[in-house]
């Protein structure tokens, strides 16, 4: 049994990203869930990284057995991944990544301490756009660093964050997702 969790960006308005990645990709799937932030209900600004991790607990606590995990997340969606596989909350077969914020999570969530991201072991693609606001090239250089062997960059044209042309990475996602 294949479940989708779909992990958003920080920003209300990546909602609608979640969204439409459950409309597109759930297909595949024989189970999705989408987590809907509380910060985003609450009208506040910034995520609760704790308690988004306890909800996200609760839901993996659910899972059974014989569930093949896989995860979409978008910019703070991806961190959450990384820290919520660490702590063995998740343990997802593959990862699927868009705009992670490297340089973000560097000093104020991470700490200067990589070990989310090196001990990182899932099989992953990272699409980031070469002028997103969130910084490519400091992104690449912690992959490359951090963990060359498990994530996989998946350089794209383009200046935004949205990461909306699901059509676009369809194909490196089912090649890697087998299906």
């Amino acid at each position: 049994m294949k479940k989708l969790i779909v992990l958003s960006g920080n920003s209300a308005r990546n909602q609608a990203w979640g969204e439409g990645v459950v409309g597109y990709y759930g297909k595949y799937f024989d189970d999705v869930y989408m987590q809907y932030y509380a910060h985003w209900e609450a009208g506040e600004k910034e995520i609760d990284i704790q308690q988004e991790l306890d909800t996200l607990k609760m839901q993996a606590d659910t899972h059974t057995s014989d569930e093949e995990v896989i995860v979409f997340a978008k910019s703070i969606g991806s961190l959450l991944t990384l820290l919520s596989t660490q702590s063995k909350v998740l343990n997802p077969k593959y990862c699927i990544f868009f705009g992670m914020p490297l340089e973000l999570a560097a000093g104020e969530l991470f700490k200067n301490d990589w070990s989310a991201l090196e001990n990182f072991s899932v099989p992953s693609l990272a699409f980031h756009n070469d002028r997103d606001p969130i910084n490519y090239e400091y992104t690449r250089d912690a992959l490359v660093q951090h963990n060359p062997e498990y994530i996989k960059l998946m350089s794209l044209a383009g200046d935004n964050h949205d990461y909306l042309d699901f059509e676009d990475y369809e194909n490196d996602i089912k090649t890697l997702l087998e299906l």
